[in-house]
Formats: structure tokens, C-alpha cells, sequence
């Protein structure tokens, strides 16, 4: 582990033995990769990550009051008739 950290040529030690190393087939290829997706990823799994730590710190009966106040009252079925 400490040489790949160092040289960064070869990923496990069966490579390091053997000599095989990844390379470009044409390494003058123009690359161009596209983040979006993984970067979409990343901020849904802090958010889940964030409500996972601040659901557990709220009070559940003082959030259902506090929605009740926030959300108009519905009228009962029997009274629209």
C-alpha cells in the first residue's frame, strides 16, 4: 500500500510482481469525462447523511404541531356534501 502511495504505478501486489500495468492505448486520445453524475451522488448522499444525524435531535410531536399550524385545516367529507 505504501508504494502505490509513493510511485502510484501498480495498484495490488500481484501487479507489482507480475510487471502489469494500466495504460492508455492511445495516449494522445482527447478525454473528457463528465462529473455530473457523480457529483449529483455525492450531494444526495451528504443530505441523507445530514438527515440521518438531525431526525433523531427533532421532537416529532412539536414538528406535527407546528405543521398543523403551517397547513390549512381540510374540510371532513361529510360537511362538503
Amino acid at each position: 500500500f505504501l508504494a502505490f502511495l509513493a510511485g502510484g504505478r501498480y495498484r495490488s501486489l500481484l501487479e507489482r510482481v507480475v510487471g502489469a500495468r494500466l495504460v492508455y492505448k492511445q495516449p494522445s486520445m482527447a478525454r473528457v469525462i463528465s462529473f455530473e453524475y457523480l457529483n449529483r451522488q455525492l450531494v444526495w448522499h451528504e443530505i441523507s447523511e445530514l438527515l440521518l444525524l438531525l431526525l433523531p435531535l427533532l421532537d416529532a410531536a412539536k414538528f406535527r404541531r407546528g405543521l398543523g399550524r403551517l397547513m390549512p385545516r381540510l374540510p371532513s367529507p361529510a360537511s362538503v356534501l
